[in-house]
């Protein structure tokens, strides 16, 4: 590379460094907008949380896959179960308490 020709390209990378959205300002506003949860983030992030407790056998605690699932509603919430033998478990357990 010649000399002329690096300092173009020296002089195309300074312009670039100090115009458009990565120049001083634009970078340090993009910088604190990355930093901040939105509502929906916030929302994302409780709803994969719960979504990750609700694929668990409420009795054995065994993760849930495929169709056989067991939903049962007790008391007004809905647990899922991975087999009869751990719903039959857990009325039983649930019934002791009342």
């Amino acid at each position: 590379m010649s000399e002329d020709e690096d300092e173009e390209k020296q002089e195309r990378d300074e312009d670039n460094n100090d115009s458009g959205i990565y120049s001083g300002e634009e970078r340090e506003e993009l910088i604190d907008d990355e930093d901040e949860i939105t509502d929906i983030d916030e929302g994302f992030m409780q709803g994969y949380n719960e979504g990750s407790e609700k694929l668990k056998c409420a009795s054995c605690k065994t993760k849930l896959e495929g169709d056989e699932v067991i939903t049962k509603e007790f008391k007004g919430k809905t647990y899922k179960f991975c087999s009869q033998h751990c719903l039959t478990e857990f009325e039983i357990d649930n019934q002791e308490e009342e």
